[in-house]
């Protein structure tokens, strides 16, 4: 029975005792399985990024020995960046100006405890637009080089801005109503 193969093709001089060239020697590895488990991989990262997209949320992996942040394409988008890495102070200037010291310190702290985290905290986009953002992580362990360690914070920041400028309107009617009912 016929099918597609991957193959991953190798040819090698052969030498006799001189150094001289006699004969080459062909080698081929199929690697068709393989192959094919990478495109399921390929293809779940791509409904993973279009279902972030669709949610308006992001993923990233914080590395507390360097200080610096692994980005998925929604983040990154979000925030104008091209690279892929982005060191964490850096990230502290997409935060508004009067929320930075206080997600600092809820970094910090998480990162101290090694436990995981959530806040909110207001970003400014790529198009200069401000967005409440949600963020919320968990702590990695690498039980296999470092017992007990923390290896990164995996987590998810999320577009809530929608959510919060209904929750502003409502409160707004709300008031607003006291106010004719008073």
């Amino acid at each position: 029975q016929e099918r597609p193969v991957w193959l991953e093709e190798n040819v090698e001089p052969l030498k006799d005792e001189d150094g001289e060239i006699y004969a080459y020697a062909y080698v081929a590895h199929d690697q068709t399985e393989q192959r094919a488990r990478q495109m399921q991989v390929e293809q779940s990262l791509l409904f993973l990024e279009m279902a972030q997209t669709t949610a308006a949320m992001g993923h990233f992996n914080l590395d507390p020995a360097t200080m610096t942040l692994t980005l998925s394409s929604w983040v990154r988008d979000q925030l104008g960046l091209a690279e892929e890495i982005l060191p964490l102070a850096e990230l502290m200037d997409f935060i508004v100006e009067e929320r930075r010291e206080e997600a600092a310190a809820t970094i910090a702290a998480a990162i101290v405890a090694e436990d995981e985290f959530s806040f909110e905290t207001i970003f400014r986009n790529v198009d200069g637009r401000l967005m409440d953002i949600a963020i919320s992580g968990v702590a990695i362990h690498n039980h296999d080089t470092a017992p007990g360690r923390v290896h990164s914070f995996f987590g998810i920041a999320q577009d809530i801005t929608a959510e919060r400028s209904a929750e502003n309107a409502l409160r707004t009617a709300r008031d607003e109503a006291r106010d004719q009912l008073a």
